[in-house]
């Protein structure tokens, strides 16, 4: 599955048990943005990342909704509207250790087939730990 992507971290993976597939997860984009979330009654602001819902299965979107409506005392349906309102799934980035992607332009006098994954740590230089 081509594309830019997420490793989760171990707080990540506790959060999102067995959900992705070796702790990758699909990112619209590897830039974060700020997003108002609901957490345990409260708004707060967080950093997300876009989770890309398209290449999600019904079953992984199903399981973060749950987990999401559970870890937040909503409902399922609340959850899901807000969700399909959005047009993504957000993930904060303290649950992301690192991001990657598989996108490359080519270019008339690149081998494709010499290329490999480049991965990006989201918080180096940034004094975040």
């Amino acid at each position: 599955m081509p594309g830019t992507y997420g490793i989760l971290n171990e707080q990540g993976q506790n959060c999102y048990p067995g959900i992705f597939p070796k702790g990758r997860v699909p990112l619209q984009s590897i830039f974060m943005t700020e997003a108002l979330l609901s957490e345990h009654g409260k708004e707060i602001t967080s950093e997300i990342y876009r989770i890309a819902v398209d290449k999600l299965s019904l079953e992984q979107i199903e399981a973060i909704i749950a987990i999401v409506a559970k870890s937040n005392n909503l409902s399922i349906r609340l959850v899901r509207l807000s969700f399909d309102q959005l047009g993504f799934i957000p993930i904060k980035i303290c649950f992301i250790a690192t991001l990657g992607t598989d996108q490359l332009i080519p270019q008339d006098d690149v081998n494709l087939s010499e290329l490999e994954t480049v991965t990006i740590d989201p918080t180096d230089g940034l004094g975040i730990k």
